[in-house]
């Protein structure tokens, strides 16, 4: 009859946690470097619509001229 509790199973457990806390690091550590890379290519495609020089204030002044909608 086989044995439910070997003598070795303290080492085995230990690696097997070692090898879960590796795990789990590593995808934390791939999940933020690929957040930051998306982050870094989208305020990359955004900076190319960024307005300067007299477009800046032609745009507020017309923004308060409007009236909003949802101050009735």
């Amino acid at each position: 009859m086989r044995d439910l509790f070997p003598e070795d199973w303290k080492p085995n457990i230990r690696r097997f946690l070692l090898g879960l806390d590796a795990w789990v690091d590593f995808s934390v550590f791939r999940t933020a470097s690929g957040l930051r890379e998306t982050y870094e290519r989208f305020s990359t495609f955004m900076d190319r619509f960024h307005v300067s020089g007299g477009g800046v204030g032609l745009m507020n002044s017309s923004r308060k001229a409007r009236p909003s909608a949802l101050s009735a």
